[in-house]
């Protein structure tokens, strides 16, 4: 077993209790399903499972949680952690969100009656809009340039994620992505970096 996947369930949804799910990605199977996801529960799986086996996982799959990040370290010392793409890319739609907002509060109304709409265009991808949908966004971002380099930052942090690239070179570019990103001045760009 080299890989791991974490990931919570919610037992009933809207109160709050979650369990832990642990797969094998390889295996294509749910390892086990603790009754929570705190910390201390994680860890007492690893413990469980020992140093040699706990030393096999090469890397692990997880969101933002500390907890699941916390336990991990502490007891995978070959694994690479991996923040799951979905709750990345949320973030950054959130961040999108935040700044669309905060740009809007400061045009007039004659402008954001040219915006009425873009909040859904601007937080999905590109390659998923009509051609309509494209023209559309294009015409309202020239109205909120500062919408238009984020919304452009944020597709080509997209661009990054689905392009395969030798580790080097993947850094320089998320670098690269990270100082864009946070020249923009926006504090929700800056909280995502």
């Amino acid at each position: 077993m080299s890989k791991l996947c974490f990931d919570e369930i919610a037992s009933h949804k809207g109160h709050g209790h979650y369990r832990l799910v642990i797969s094998s990605p390889e295996l294509g199977i749910v390892l086990d399903v603790l009754a929570d996801r705190k910390k201390e529960t994680l860890e007492a799986w690893f413990l469980a499972r020992g140093p040699a086996w706990c030393g096999a996982v090469t890397s692990y799959c997880a969101d933002m949680w500390d907890a699941y990040h916390g336990g991990a370290q502490a007891h995978l010392p070959n694994a690479i952690p991996v923040v799951d793409r979905f709750h990345v890319m949320k973030n950054l739609n959130d961040a999108i969100s935040q700044t669309r907002r905060k740009v809007q509060k400061t045009l007039g109304e004659a402008t954001n009656t040219h915006l009425k709409g873009i909040r859904w265009l601007l937080v999905r991808n590109r390659i998923d809009l009509t051609d309509e949908q494209r023209q559309q966004l294009d015409q309202m971002l020239t109205y909120a340039p500062e919408l238009k380099t984020c919304y452009e930052l944020k597709e080509r942090f997209r661009e990054i994620f689905n392009t395969q690239f030798a580790y080097d070179e993947a850094k320089a570019k998320l670098d690269d992505w990270m100082t864009q990103a946070i020249a923009t001045g926006f504090s929700a760009m800056k909280t995502f970096v």
